[in-house]
């Protein structure tokens, strides 16, 4: 993105257009508001936008190549439950889950299960 650091009349153009593109017709709000945030950082003060856009970057990871690999099948097998939130399997998360664990019920069957152990007591 930053070719702005070139003197240039030709790259200082390009980054005006890409910066009036990405504010004014993109539909995508977190590129839009991006692109706004490089453009008041260039017109505010273009040599601490320049530190600050070229500076190291830590590197991206994911737990996913540190996971053991049947625990990460289970959160994915759970996405969307607090499970994967947590990281945490859905036997340790959900209190009363059946040893078969939720692959096996829907659920609907295991919230009402709940709701009538709640009834009877």
């Amino acid at each position: 993105m930053f070719v702005y650091k070139s003197n240039s009349e030709s790259a200082k153009e390009l980054v005006h257009k890409v910066l009036k593109w990405a504010t004014e017709d993109v539909d995508n709000p977190d590129l839009r508001d991006r692109g706004f945030m490089y453009w008041r950082m260039l017109a505010i003060n273009p040599s601490v936008a320049r530190e600050i856009v070229l500076a190291e970057k830590p590197p991206i990871t994911t737990d996913s190549d540190r996971m053991d690999k049947g625990a990460l099948d289970q959160l994915l097998l759970h996405t969307g439950t607090i499970s994967s939130i947590y990281h945490k399997n859905p036997e340790v998360s959900v209190p009363n889950l059946p040893s078969e664990g939720l692959s096996s019920m829907s659920l609907v069957d295991f919230h009402s299960k709940c709701r009538r152990k709640g009834s009877r007591g």
